[in-house]
């Protein structure tokens, strides 16, 4: 061991009388006093430790300084040979895989009863717009599409699967959603589908009946509200008539909360919103008593401006809520996931299930495309339903979205949120010209939060 470097992939961060030092992609800060950080300088530009540790003349200091020196290697925060931060690279790249279908988005219809102002749905729709609803046979080959899927590798059947009802607003099709419950059900009983496959429905809840929360409660199928809070904060959320939608959604919620679905709630992040802050958190908890939400920013498509502080308030808006929804035993799925990468100082190669090619999704004409909110406009159609033979691992397209992790876009190697970023939204990243430009809203939200998580440890571990 003659000389020690810091990683390329070293980070520092300072607060008040410490430093963490950081590998964006061993993700486990080594937290020291700041006065330590001019000390371990020598290391900028390689070192020899033994060198290092013959100044100190102090036993006690040098003893300490040995176990850091030794926590920082452990954590390639110092390196031996600027070579093993390929190395430690290339071990995470290994874990791309072949695209494999886990998610189906059946895109029931693109009606709506709702004409929500920053519905992404609404940016592809021209003059000539035409509505497009599902059939039946639709439905039909596309679910015996997604079965023989994820038969393609058997070793992966056993993973979570799911369908995702969506719209438009999918009840505006009920026959085609009953209609594909049911035959889901059949295919569990004659074991072409798992068991353990999971049902959602994405609604505004506008349409939601007593029958109709029967049935859904019925086959299992977990009902994810689109909401942004109370009246004042869904003013984004407006009936296709222009009046507010908001007391048809409750409506709607409340029918299935009493009936005891299980219930999740997609949230909008909006200026709105967001400027309400704690009175807008609070009322998921204690008017709606949720147990899951999801909080999801703007899309930078052109359809809704937004302030310039948007990008950071809204981030530190995810990690108010957090605090809050934890007392609470409530969950909000992206901080979930950030947290759960984080805490196992696991590499987050991608943030949503698109990424990676393990979703599809499902056009009420039948196309196929890989995320639901980029297969509205049939030239990002991949395939169809009667394409019976397609096969993701063997399309260009799956492929490279597969391929499409911050780990191999050379813009985001210098990142310290490199590791528990995911990349993004891919939709948002091509509205900027393809699909490995960077998404610079989920940046944003990735570095603040991973800031916080790394200082939050800290104060749990003085506490």
């Amino acid at each position: 061991m003659n000389r020690l470097i810091f990683s390329k992939f070293t980070h520092i961060f300072e607060k008040e009388k410490m430093v963490a030092y950081y590998n964006s992609l061993k993700l486990n800060p080594i937290f020291v006093e700041k006065e330590f950080r001019e000390i371990l300088s020598c290391f900028e530009n390689g070192y020899n430790p033994q060198k290092f540790l013959s100044k100190i003349d102090d036993v006690e200091i040098k003893d300490m300084l040995k176990s850091l020196l030794k926590s920082l290697i452990e954590q390639k925060i110092l390196l031996r040979h600027p070579s093993e931060d390929e190395k430690e690279k290339r071990i995470h790249l290994a874990k791309i895989s072949k695209p494999y279908i886990h998610v189906a988005f059946f895109l029931l219809t693109n009606d709506c009863n709702y004409a929500c102002k920053y519905c992404f749905v609404r940016e592809p729709m021209s003059s000539n717009f035409k509505t497009m609803t599902m059939t039946k046979e639709i439905a039909l080959k596309g679910l015996d599409l997604y079965t023989r899927l994820i038969h393609q590798d058997e070793d992966l059947i056993h993973q979570e699967k799911v369908i995702v009802f969506y719209g438009g607003e999918p009840l505006m099709n009920f026959p085609v959603l009953q209609f594909t419950i049911e035959k889901i059900e059949q295919y569990r009983q004659q074991e072409k589908l798992p068991r353990h496959l999971k049902l959602l429905m994405v609604t505004n809840g506008s349409l939601i009946t007593e029958e109709k929360a029967d049935f859904l409660k019925k086959h299992n199928v977990t009902v994810t509200f689109s909401i942004d809070g109370d009246e004042k904060e869904n003013l984004y959320r407006i009936l296709s008539n222009g009046k507010p939608g908001f007391s048809s959604t409750v409506r709607g919620y409340k029918i299935c909360q009493e009936k005891g679905l299980d219930i999740n709630i997609a949230c909008t992040l909006t200026p709105q919103n967001v400027s309400e802050g704690e009175k807008t958190i609070k009322s998921f908890a204690e008017y709606y008593k949720v147990k899951r939400i999801g909080f999801n920013m703007l899309l930078d498509n052109g359809i809704t401006t937004v302030p310039d502080w948007y990008n950071k308030k809204a981030s530190e808006f995810i990690i108010k809520a957090h605090n809050i929804f934890r007392k609470k035993g409530i969950r909000e799925n992206r901080m979930t996931r950030k947290l759960e990468a984080f805490n196992k100082s696991k590499v987050y190669l991608y943030d949503c299930m698109a990424g990676g090619g393990r979703q599809m999704a499902i056009a009420p004409d039948g196309g196929i495309g890989i995320c639901h909110e980029d297969t509205w406009n049939q030239k990002n159609y991949v395939t169809n339903v009667n394409e019976t033979n397609f096969n993701p691992a063997k399309s260009a397209a799956y492929l490279e979205w597969a391929n499409r992790t911050p780990l191999k876009m050379d813009q985001c190697q210098s990142c310290f949120a490199l590791g528990i970023c995911g990349g993004g939204c891919l939709i948002n990243a091509k509205y900027k010209g393809s699909i490995w430009e960077i998404d610079e809203r989920f940046c944003v939200q990735s570095k603040t939060i991973l800031e916080w998580m790394i200082w939050n440890l800290y104060e749990s571990l003085v506490v």
